[in-house]
Order: structure tokens, then C-alpha cells, then sequence
């Protein structure tokens, strides 16, 4: 493999373009909506392996369909997804994304089976993990239970084996 993600699998539904954010109790409507089986690690795979770049991935979903369905498109799509664990009794995370026509985006998620992964599902995969070339962790505040400390040992073991290392924070809920 050349290329590991570890990071977010979730469902994503996204809807726009919003003019305006309802009022509560009110509703506005949007023209377009879309589903996608993704999250952070899902996006950053899937047009990698369009490429043939050989790309696997670690991350947790649910025990649900969209665990399943999640796992399903990577194959299809050509990614290694033996780094994939199931939370047993959690659901896939859900991502709900908002457009408007500039293509700003705002997004509320409900993480579920995204706050189970930790540190000792890196471990479980270390075998799978250090088979690659490059790592990237992406969107680690979506991930709540790897904490950086977390991050900086399980680093400083993958740049210890030669691999290259990548971090992809996305947005801080805490506005940094």
C-alpha cells in the first residue's frame, strides 16, 4: 500500500443551496440533495484510488447499513479496506453538509461509532499501517478519542519506521 488514511468514515447528506438558516420552528427549502457514504478519510481515498494510487484505510463505523454500505463503495472503488473495524451496537457516524451558491458550506455531525476509535485500534492495525509509504491522518477532531498526545506517540513510531507523515486537522468545534 502506498498511501494510509486514518480518520472519519461517516454518511453524509448534503443539502443546498440554503439561502437563509430557518428560523426555528420554520422550514426553508433547497434544490438539490445528495448522500454519500464518505467522511474526511472516504474523501481523501476515494479519488486516490481513481488515480491507482495503492490506498487503504483505518477508521470506524457502525454495525448499521451505512457501516456496511461504507465499506462496500471503497472496495468498489478500489480500496484496501481490511483497516476498517465495526462498532458493535454503535451506528456510522452522520455528517448533514449545507451549501449556499458561493459553496460555503456549514455541517452538523453526530459522530456515533466515531467516538469509540482510539488509540488501541491503531495498535490492532499497526501490522496493516506500517505497510505503507505515507500516512495521513485526517480530520482528528472528528476522531475525539485519539487525543493529541495519542497522535504524537503513534507519529513519531511511523516516522521511526521511515513512513511519511501527514496531518489534515480539519475545522477545530472549539474555534481553536
Amino acid at each position: 500500500m502506498e498511501v494510509c488514511i486514518i480518520g472519519s468514515l461517516n454518511e453524509e447528506i448534503i443539502l443546498g443551496p440554503l439561502s437563509r438558516w430557518p428560523i426555528w420552528g420554520r422550514q426553508v427549502f433547497v434544490d438539490s440533495i445528495q448522500r454519500r457514504n464518505a467522511g474526511s478519510a472516504a474523501s481523501v481515498a476515494l479519488p486516490l484510488a481513481k488515480l491507482g494510487v495503492r490506498t487503504g484505510v483505518v477508521g470506524v463505523v457502525g454495525d448499521d447499513e451505512n457501516g456496511v454500505l461504507i465499506k462496500e463503495r471503497l472496495s468498489k472503488a478500489g480500496v484496501d479496506t481490511r483497516g476498517v473495524i465495526q462498532i458493535r451496537g454503535k451506528e456510522t457516524g452522520l455528517c448533514v453538509s449545507f451549501f449556499r451558491r458561493d459553496a460555503e458550506r456549514a455541517y452538523i455531525s453526530a459522530l456515533s461509532a466515531l467516538t469509540d476509535f482510539k488509540l488501541s485500534h491503531l495498535r490492532e492495525k499497526e501490522p496493516y499501517i506500517k505497510t505503507a509509504k505515507i500516512i495521513l491522518l485526517t480530520g482528528c477532531f472528528v476522531v475525539p478519542g485519539i487525543s493529541f498526545e495519542d497522535m504524537h506517540w503513534f507519529f513519531k513510531r511511523c516516522r521511526k519506521r521511515g513512513q511519511i507523515v501527514c496531518l489534515d486537522t480539519g475545522w477545530d468545534p472549539q474555534g481553536w
